[in-house]
């Protein structure tokens, strides 16, 4: 079922942003309880369809709802992923996990299910009923030739604006061109059955809440800090490394040392790594840091194949293989 909402909720917002009051949600749900009572009770065949339509009522508000209807199943985007996919889990130390493919969005039978909204909602609404909803749409301009001339490119930067790549380096540091990147919050209207429907928008967005909630968990404080490093200490060969990359650091001499090859107007690439391994001779493990600095601004294969080899032929030395 939506999130925050149900079929009769005339707005949504995607994703984290949800201002509708609870009594929105329950819109669908009064509308079918008052044809529920409209139902006359002629015969046997009326008494029985009355009798199911109004265990299909029960039964869609089981769905959307706890607390007897006070509170949405799914307050939170985070929550509602688990709609989407197979529903596959592993354990993991005590926590359950979607397998990895799906995670990444590559297990067929994930991709084949997708997310499948209520029966109720499918079939007690008009093909006519549209949905309004609101999402942050990205906008990237240019501050000298505003956003007509952006293009997207593969590589980074990807977004560039093409008139601002025909002028020199020297040029653009002068007029200080600049391509700033921002979201704002744009409205959209969709047929309700299309919104929740095989492959729709609202499981498109599932499908992508899916992905970010578990990469959150995998990559996050707790699980890297109980976890991680207790892996990190089974075998003394195995070595946890992580990076991050700058793609435009600016030198600033201090004037303490020699610093003519940095000019003011060089910018370099740098990428940090952390390394945490165990020293041969040594009974602690330690964790150092490595800093690369580059002419090369941008982040592509061969400059990580590059840092990485230095950095593993340095450690290559310290430990015991």
């Amino acid at each position: 079922m939506l999130t925050k909402s149900c079929v009769g909720v005339k707005h949504v917002v995607l994703w984290m942003t949800f201002t509708l009051p609870i009594a929105k949600y329950c819109e669908i749900v009064s509308a079918a309880e008052a044809n529920l009572d409209e139902i006359e009770e002629n015969n046997d065949t009326a008494i029985g369809d009355k009798a199911k339509f109004e265990e299909a009522i029960e039964k869609y508000k089981s769905e959307i709802f706890i607390n007897s209807g006070k509170n949405h199943k799914y307050e939170r985007g985070w929550d509602a992923a688990e709609q989407y996919g197979c529903k596959e889990r592993i354990d993991i130390n005590g926590k359950l996990f979607p397998h990895f493919r799906c995670q990444k969005g590559d297990c067929n039978k994930c991709n084949g299910i997708g997310y499948a909204a209520p029966d109720f909602e499918m079939n007690h609404c008009d093909d006519d009923d549209v949905i309004t909803y609101t999402k942050f749409t990205p906008h990237t301009r240019c501050n000298l030739h505003g956003g007509h001339f952006i293009h997207e490119y593969d590589e980074k930067p990807k977004f560039r604006c093409t008139v601002c790549m025909e002028l020199s380096e020297e040029v653009r540091k002068k007029k200080k061109a600049k391509e700033s990147r921002k979201k704002f919050r744009t409205k959209h209207t969709e047929k309700l059955k299309d919104f929740v429907g095989m492959n729709g928008t609202y499981a498109c967005h599932l499908c992508k809440m899916f992905s970010h909630k578990y990469c959150v968990i995998l990559l996050g404080k707790d699980h890297k800090i109980k976890h991680r490093y207790e892996h990190a200490r089974r075998r003394d060969l195995i070595v946890k490394l992580e990076r991050d990359f700058a793609e435009r650091f600016s030198a600033s001499p201090d004037k303490e040392q020699q610093f003519q090859y940095f000019s003011k107007d060089t910018s370099l690439g740098m990428e940090g790594m952390t390394v945490y391994f165990k020293p041969k001779g040594k009974r602690e493990y330690e964790t150092q840091y490595y800093s690369i600095l580059s002419t090369e601004k941008c982040q592509d294969g061969r400059v990580v194949y590059a840092n990485t080899k230095m950095v593993l032929d340095d450690l290559m030395g310290q430990l015991e293989v």
